[in-house]
């Protein structure tokens, strides 16, 4: 979260869907990415992006900005909205089972949303910029399953000891890299 709070108005370029973070959390800049959805937001920016070396977000890491993503994250899991209480104080929440979600959890949804949907192998994780090395992408490895895993479907079955689907019809085995 504190990537793209730390962002100025010169660090993004719509034009190109690209925004630049030079301080990140491991000390390296990276590239992003900006989706159409997020061009189509941030073009409609109420100060524009003009504003060259002004902060592109003047949220701050906590305060409204944690509680709003609180909030949309109770609501997302069927729960009422939270009231919001003022400084220094500590929100009585209700215990829940999704208790443990805070914005980090986000970042492992990114992960495995790219490797399930956008097909993206532990590599190329590491090419998102978003994690520094092969071992810190490693933990995703296990969204997918695996090409050997996927195997099991020409084992025989008890509908057809040959393992075909119908008599006659053999599965299409994929091609193996």
């Amino acid at each position: 979260m504190s990537d793209p709070l730390k962002m100025k108005c010169n660090d993004v370029r719509l034009s190109e869907a690209f925004a630049f973070a030079g301080k990140t959390k491991n000390g390296k800049p990276r590239p992003i990415f900006l989706p159409p959805v997020l061009v189509a937001r941030l073009a409609s920016h109420p100060r524009g992006l003009d504003r060259g070396d002004e902060r592109l977000f003047r949220f701050h890491k906590g305060g409204a900005l944690y509680y709003l993503l609180m909030a949309a994250c109770q609501i997302a899991c069927g729960l009422p909205k939270p009231v919001r209480v003022k400084r220094g104080k500590q929100p009585e929440r209700p215990k829940y089972e999704l208790d443990w979600v805070n914005f980090h959890t986000f970042c492992h949804t990114y992960a495995t949303w790219m490797r399930r949907y956008a097909g993206l192998d532990v590599r190329g994780l590491v090419g998102t910029g978003r994690w520094d090395s092969m071992q810190s992408a490693e933990r995703y490895a296990h969204v997918v399953a695996s090409e050997e895993a996927m195997a099991a479907q020409f084992l025989p079955t008890p509908a057809n000891r040959k393992g075909m689907e119908k008599p006659g019809k053999k599965r299409k085995r994929p091609a193996t890299a």
